[in-house]
C-alpha cells in the first residue's frame, strides 16, 4: 500500500499503470477512494469513536488539509467545528431552538395598534394561515411565486416579533438559524415559521376578525393619516422604479429611496396620487429623450437625481403657465401590493384612493 500511495502521489506515473502493475480491480477513478482514511487522537464527544479524514485525490491534495476540523467521526459523522450539521448536533440546536422560542404571556388584541393589525392580516392574508393554531410562513416559500406583500418585510416581522404578537416557532428550518455566538437569538425573519401570541377566548371568530377585518377597529386618526401618507408615497416609489426600469434608468445609490420619499412626501400636500404618477410617467419619458441626446451631463451617475429634476421642471412648468396636472390610472401592468389593499380596500374602504387627496400631517415616517 506505502509504495501505491507514493506512486500516486509523488511518482507522477499514469493511475491507470499504477492499477495494471498492482493487478487491482478497480476503477481508476475510483482509487482514492480505498485508501485508508488519516485519523488521529481525538475521539467524538458523543460516543467517543475516533476521528477521520478520507484522503484526497492527486488533483486536491494541494489544498487538502488535516486540520481537526476535517476529521469526521465514523460512527455519527460528527465534525468538531461551529455549525456541524450531524444527527446529534441538530439535536442539540433543536433543543436550543425550543428553549429560546418559548412564546411569552399572550398579547391582548387591545394592545395592538393600527400598524401592527394591518402587518398581522398582510401576513396571514398572504401566507394563506387558515386557522389561530396553524403555523405561519415561511415568507420566503410565497415569494417564490408572489410579489412581496410588503414595502420593508423585515421591519414589518421584526416590529411584530418585537411586540410578542408572533413567536418564531421552533419547527423552523435549522437553516433559518445562522450558527455562531448568538445561535439560536439570531434568525432570518423571511425563512422562519411563526406562530400567533394573541390572547383569543374564541379564537376562530376572532382569527377571522385579525385576517378579515371582519370586525370593526377603532383607528386613531392620525396613525390612519401617515400610514395613508407612508403606503402612498411607497407605492409612488415602486412606480418610479417600474418606469425607470422600463428606459434602463438605475435605481442604485443607497439613498435614492430617501430622495424619492421626500419628493413624495412634498408632493402630496398639493397632488393627488394620481397626477403624480402622471409627472412620474412623463418626467422619465423626457429624461430618457434627454438621454439619447447625451444631454444629460453628470445625471449619468445620478439617475434618481435625473429623474426628480425632470419631475420638478414639470410640475414647475404647470403651475407657473396655470396649466392643469392631468391623472394618470395606475398602470395595469404593476398592482399595488397587498399591504396597500388590505388597507385601502378593507380597513379604510377606499379602493379609490389613488385619486383621493392624501390627509395632511406633520412628517410623514419612512
Amino acid at each position: 500500500m506505502r509504495e501505491i500511495l507514493e506512486d500516486y502521489y509523488f511518482t507522477g506515473k499514469t493511475i491507470k499503470k499504477i492499477v495494471e502493475e498492482n493487478q487491482l480491480k478497480i476503477k481508476s477513478s475510483e482509487l482514492y477512494k480505498k485508501f485508508p482514511k488519516l485519523t488521529n487522537k481525538a475521539t467524538c464527544k458523543y460516543d467517543q469513536h475516533k476521528m477521520y479524514v478520507a484522503v484526497p485525490s492527486r488533483e486536491n491534495l494541494k489544498d487538502f488539509s488535516i486540520d481537526v476540523e476535517m476529521f469526521e467521526c465514523s460512527e455519527c459523522g460528527h465534525h468538531n467545528i461551529v455549525g456541524c450539521m450531524c444527527n446529534n448536533c441538530q439535536d442539540i440546536y433543536r433543543m436550543k431552538i425550543k428553549q429560546a422560542c418559548s412564546l411569552e404571556e399572550k398579547v391582548s388584541i387591545e394592545s395592538c395598534d393600527l400598524r401592527d393589525r394591518l402587518a398581522l392580516a398582510t401576513l396571514l392574508q398572504y401566507t394563506f394561515t387558515n386557522s389561530y393554531g396553524e403555523e405561519i410562513g415561511p415568507y420566503n416559500k410565497y415569494l417564490e411565486v408572489r410579489e412581496s406583500a410588503f414595502f420593508d418585510v423585515r421591519r414589518e416581522l421584526e416590529c411584530l416579533i418585537a411586540k410578542g404578537i408572533i413567536g418564531v416557532s421552533p419547527s423552523s428550518d435549522l437553516s433559518s438559524f445562522p450558527i455562531d455566538d448568538q445561535f439560536p437569538n439570531r434568525f432570518y425573519s423571511d425563512r422562519v415559521k411563526y406562530k400567533l401570541n394573541i390572547d383569543m377566548e374564541d379564537e376562530d371568530y376572532l382569527f377571522s376578525s385579525l385576517k378579515y377585518f371582519t370586525n370593526p377597529i377603532s383607528i386613531n386618526d392620525q396613525e390612519k393619516k401617515d400610514v395613508w401618507r407612508y403606503i402612498v408615497i411607497n407605492e409612488l416609489i415602486r412606480l418610479t422604479k417600474y418606469q425607470m426600469n422600463e428606459f434602463d434608468f438605475l435605481y442604485k445609490h443607497k439613498n435614492d429611496k430617501d430622495k424619492l420619499f421626500n419628493l413624495f412626501n412634498r408632493l402630496v400636500e398639493i397632488l393627488i396620487p394620481s397626477q403624480i404618477y402622471a409627472m412620474i410617467w412623463l418626467g422619465i419619458r423626457k429624461a430618457d429623450n434627454l438621454k439619447k441626446k447625451d444631454a444629460w451631463k453628470n445625471y449619468k451617475y445620478h439617475h434618481v437625481d435625473f429623474i426628480i429634476t425632470n419631475i420638478e421642471q414639470l410640475i414647475m412648468r404647470r403651475f407657473n403657465n396655470q396649466e392643469e396636472i392631468k391623472s394618470y390610472n395606475y398602470p395595469n401592468q404593476v398592482k399595488p401590493i397587498l399591504y396597500t389593499k388590505i388597507y385601502f380596500e378593507q380597513i379604510l374602504l377606499k379602493p379609490n384612493w389613488f385619486v383621493e387627496k392624501v390627509p395632511s400631517v406633520g412628517m410623514g415616517g419612512n
